[in-house]
């Protein structure tokens, strides 16, 4: 899909790796069952699944996440947008 292959080119996943270095942010290896600071390829595989998921939704707007990746899909005027985020703190207050 064009609109994640931009995505994907254009997102520093080398920023977020070098973050989970520094703070010392590990996922689960389901291989290993350690835990373990992921390579850059497996954080850009977990992000183009959580964007496909986002895509393959019948939903006009749909949120994901995991690992400290965030997906956001709206719709408007039938035209899909995407984001990916990669969240170390948030806080909302929604009524």
């Amino acid at each position: 899909m064009e609109t994640i292959d931009d995505i994907m080119d254009n997102f520093d996943f080398d920023k977020v790796h070098e973050a989970m270095i520094l703070l010392g942010w590990r996922w689960v290896n389901h291989d290993t069952k350690a835990f373990e600071i992921p390579h850059v390829s497996e954080l850009r595989k977990r992000a183009r699944r959580l964007m496909q998921d986002a895509m393959g939704s019948h939903m006009p707007s749909y949120s994901t996440g995991t690992g400290g990746f965030q997906v956001d899909k709206t719709t408007e005027e039938n035209k899909v947008y995407l984001s990916l985020s990669f969240v170390l703190t948030s806080w909302d207050n929604y009524a």
